[in-house]
């Protein structure tokens, strides 16, 4: 008697990636993953199956499949709905299936190609988020103050001088605020956010809120302790897409004065700075008496607490779980930063970034915004590096599912920010 033939497929919204001996399959419906270490067969069969002419579909018998140990296989890609067997004699044709093209072998050790990006004409409309360091100026001696600034969106000022006035210091004029806004017009961005230093002694406070409001949504930030007396009434006047935020860093809090504090206050939104395990019932407090649900937790790296960060805030296999990729998503974060791409700081020394922890693309006045995008994807790259560039999170399957680069990789230097892939052998 014949052996009976099947045709073998993988679902379109399957991501398969090999890694040299190594295998995993992602379905981009469910977020359930197959994983699969040191299984040479199983590996030669995919690469088969992924080949282009034959587009996740391949035609096997029950003796091949138990010849060369795959009868496990094709149970598991059922149970996770990845794919299934279908008997040639019910459908001779073979079945169409569109793979999501992926390009993700690397035969002879070549890396995928990357998506080769035009810098040039229409360049400018990479932006999609402008932010603005408006002063520096600042009377406090926040420990955070500098560093923090390089991890995420916080305050950054200058220590006070006793030789200059308080607000002579750097900062934005509103002219040259305006240049930026008119050279981006037509851009799709997004934010616009507002911050200092100390905001409150920018001194064009009120004709900056006049010049953004209605145009765009803006987020202004102001930290704790810069606001004895109140948000000014500027930000507050009631523009609806307008927003602000309070910078909050637990460590100086003095509870229950403080708190009373923040009720007043009344932001849009709160963000918490955290850096120690010590300051998570302090955190909590503060959660359960506010009553607000626009609450941002955001831990700092101090440059000494990498053991809280592991335990609080490293990825692992099951917060990956969690979040569903599509395949759309995927292929971005294979090609570009999804987090950075697209985001400009310009500060108060007139300086431009696209990554504060970089060096800057110009200064205001000698370059124009189109030859700093220009800039930053032809040489600097800060908007193209994603995991698959880097050690040792190229050699992880799991390198387009894990959350893009951020600056705290950057700051730590530890670019497998995870509990997983320090042997990624040890997957299950």
């Amino acid at each position: 008697m014949p052996d009976k033939s099947y045709w073998f497929y993988l679902e379109s919204f399957v991501y398969a990636v090999i890694k040299g001996r190594d295998l995993l399959l992602y379905n981009s419906l469910t977020g359930k993953f197959l994983s699969y270490m040191d299984r040479p067969r199983l590996v030669e069969f995919l690469l088969d199956l992924d080949r282009k002419e034959n587009l996740y579909v391949l035609k096997v018998s029950r003796e091949f499949l138990r010849d060369n140990g795959l009868e496990g296989f094709m149970g598991d890609i059922k149970d996770y709905f990845m794919g299934d067997l279908i008997d040639v004699s019910l459908t001779p044709k073979k079945p169409f299936i569109m793979p999501p093209h992926l390009d993700n072998r690397e035969e002879g050790g070549q890396r995928p190609r990357r998506i080769i990006r035009n810098v040039s004409g229409d360049s400018l409309f990479s932006i999609n988020e402008l932010t603005f360091f408006v002063t520096s100026r600042c009377e406090k001696n926040c420990t955070a103050c500098d560093s923090a600034g390089k991890q995420f969106l916080w305050c950054t000022g200058e220590k006070e001088s006793s030789e200059l006035d308080p607000v002579s210091g750097p900062m934005l004029e509103l002219t040259e605020i305006k240049e930026i806004l008119d050279q981006t017009k037509g851009c799709p961005i997004k934010t616009v956010n507002i911050i200092g230093g100390d905001l409150t002694r920018y001194p064009h406070l009120n004709r900056l809120v006049d010049l953004l409001c209605p145009s765009f949504n803006v987020n202004y930030y102001f930290h704790f302790s810069h606001l004895k007396n109140g948000f000014p009434d500027a930000v507050t006047s009631g523009c609806s897409q307008s927003k602000v935020t309070l910078l909050v860093d637990c460590s100086t809090l003095a509870l229950p004065c403080d708190l009373n504090h923040l009720k007043h206050l009344q932001p849009d939104k709160i963000v918490f700075l955290i850096q120690r395990d010590e300051e998570i019932p302090i955190l909590e407090e503060l959660i359960e008496n506010l009553k607000t649900g626009n609450i941002a937790v955001q831990p700092y790296f101090n440059g000494h607490n990498l053991d809280f960060f592991k335990a609080n805030v490293f990825s692992d296999q099951e917060s990956l779980i969690e979040t569903i990729l599509d395949i759309g998503t995927i292929k971005a974060r294979r090609s570009y930063n999804t987090l950075s791409y697209g985001k400009m700081f310009i500060r108060s020394d007139k300086k431009i970034y696209s990554d504060l922890n970089g060096k800057p693309l110009g200064r205001l006045g000698e370059i124009s915004m189109e030859t700093a995008v220009v800039s930053e994807l032809s040489e600097h790259g800060n908007w193209l590096k994603v995991r698959r560039d880097v050690v040792p999170c190229k050699d992880c399957l799991l390198d387009s599912i894990c959350p893009p680069l951020s600056n705290l990789e950057t700051v730590s230097g530890i670019n497998n920010s995870c509990n997983i892939w320090n042997d990624h052998r040890n997957m299950k």
